[in-house]
C-alpha cells in the first residue's frame, strides 16, 4: 500500500471519527496539533486505528510532534513503517 492510499484512508478517519463536525473536511496539510484536532485522546485513538488498519505499531520514540502534526506526516510515518515490517517479514 502507497503513502496516497494510506493518506486517503487516515484523511476519511479523521475527517468521520474526530472532526465529527458535519461539512468539515481536513486537508493532508491542515496543521492537527496546532489547531487542537489532535489531543492526547485522539491521538491515541488515531495510534489505535492505525494499528487495527495497517497492522503496525507505532514506537515510542516516534510519537512525536513532527510525526503527527499533519496527515502527510502521519501517512510517511505509517509508510515507512509498512516498509519496514515488510523487510522484516
Amino acid at each position: 500500500m502507497g503513502e496516497t492510499d494510506i493518506r486517503e484512508i487516515l484523511l476519511d478517519y479523521l475527517t468521520k471519527e474526530v472532526i465529527e463536525s458535519p461539512g468539515a473536511r481536513v486537508r493532508p496539510d491542515t496543521a492537527l496539533l496546532e489547531l487542537g484536532i489532535l489531543n492526547s485522546l485522539s491521538t491515541m485513538r488515531l495510534t489505535s486505528f492505525i494499528h487495527r488498519r495497517f497492522e503496525v505499531e507505532i514506537p515510542l520514540e516516534d510519537m512525536v510532534g513532527r510525526n503527527f502534526k499533519d496527515v502527510n506526516s502521519i501517512s510517511r510515518l505509517v509508510a515507512g513503517l509498512l516498509e519496514g515490517s515488510s523487510e522484516q517479514g
